[in-house]
């Protein structure tokens, strides 16, 4: 019976390593142009994300903070208002 369970425990971390990696890269980074991507490697993380940025004019510097459920089209809104 041990040799039965440890061939399930064997199959079923194979199969959860391989759908962790697969996760890992369906969610990551998916820019045109590597360098100017956001956040390297974890723009598309779909999990909310508490962000924090740094505005200044030429009078004065605020610090912005927010939240969002997927970071990358928050990004983008943000960067089409400037």
């Amino acid at each position: 019976m041990d040799n039965f369970q440890q061939t399930i425990h064997s199959h079923n971390q194979a199969l959860l390593k391989k759908n962790a990696k697969e996760f890992v890269n369906k969610d990551s980074c998916n820019c045109r142009i590597k360098a100017l991507c956001p956040v390297p490697e974890k723009c598309n993380t779909p999990s909310p994300v508490v962000y924090q940025a740094t505005v200044s004019t030429n009078e004065s510097t605020e610090t912005y903070a927010g939240l969002a459920e997927s970071f990358k089209p928050r990004y983008h809104n943000h960067i089409k208002s400037l």
